[in-house]
């Protein structure tokens, strides 16, 4: 059977963002293009049917099942971290980071960034590539015998070079990577972040004395500059995971979050509201589409 429901934002860590309301845990929700406020249970926000659908040997519940397992392991460490306000050693330290690196990783916004790129590599190499004739007559007649699975023969049976050139030149074009391939990028990217996490010192921010709380997003995993003067407020201009000067931040709970720098000792702090609101601005700033919140956090 086929999962439909696949979430990039995990319903394990979704409830601990919840209010109780007539029996039922619902939380806040806050839809970016509308600018609209409305109550879902996390079952029902932070997915995207068919996201992860690779079918390998007929079973399409592969990559989703990678994720529940990963979600099933860490879940445990959450709850012990919320319970004793401090933060995991050794292997429970390895499969919580290992967490937050998938995390950042498997997000709409990313498959976005991704897909931005190859589209516009894809037209510089094509750009490129009408330079020589003989490559694009070549590639031509190849597509003309239907050789290229991804070509219709009957769309360039009358192509000509020039009309090749003029198609490339105005971009009459997209160029879209597989499911499976933007599916096995965000994986196997988890190789390079997940070493950079691990060398990050990480902090726990309490939020204490404030009736202001944490929020989160569909792009839980903020990265910024620690100089909020470098930062421009759009997801792409972030920085990179390796670069000094940068902080990762996590929000565990509406009162908990967590912070990875490069520098100094790993502390619990007493958070006020100025930390929650500069964070808060982080998430907003980050999202993909969502927010989600135990209480509305701005109107």
């Amino acid at each position: 059977m086929n999962i439909k429901k696949q979430h990039h934002t995990p319903r394990f860590y979704l409830n601990g963002f919840t209010f109780i309301e007539k029996k039922k845990s619902l939380l806040w929700v806050f839809e970016k293009e509308t600018q609209k406020w409305f109550k879902s249970t996390p079952d029902n926000i932070g997915f995207i049917r068919g996201f992860y659908d690779v079918e390998i040997e007929g079973n399409k519940n592969i990559v989703e099942n990678f994720y529940a397992e990963v979600e099933k392991r860490v879940a445990p460490i959450f709850r012990k971290i919320i319970e004793n306000e401090t933060l995991p050693e050794d292997q429970e330290r390895a499969e919580f980071l290992y967490y937050i690196t998938l995390q950042a990783l498997r997000v709409p916004s990313i498959r976005s960034m991704m897909s931005q790129s190859i589209d516009l590599l894809g037209k510089i190499l094509a750009e490129r590539a009408i330079l020589n004739k003989d490559v694009v007559q070549h590639i031509l007649s190849d597509a003309k015998e239907g050789k290229y699975s991804d070509i219709s023969s009957e769309s360039v049976n009358e192509m000509t070079y020039e009309d090749m050139v003029e198609f490339v030149q105005k971009k009459r074009f997209k160029v879209v990577p597989s499911q499976s391939h933007m599916v096995a990028s965000q994986i196997m990217l988890s190789q390079e972040l997940y070493p950079l996490l691990w060398q990050r010192s990480w902090s726990l921010y309490v939020l204490k004395n404030t009736k202001t709380r944490f929020i989160t997003s569909d792009n839980p995993v903020t990265l910024f500059w620690k100089d909020e003067k470098r930062n421009d407020g759009r997801l792409i201009n972030s920085p990179g995971f390796g670069l000094r000067g940068t902080e990762v931040s996590f929000a565990l709970t509406p009162t908990i979050t967590i912070i990875g720098d490069f520098k100094g000792p790993e502390q619990r702090f007493d958070a006020d509201e100025s930390i929650a609101l500069k964070l808060n601005d982080r998430i907003l700033n980050s999202s993909y589409r969502q927010i989600y919140a135990q209480e509305k956090a701005f109107s």
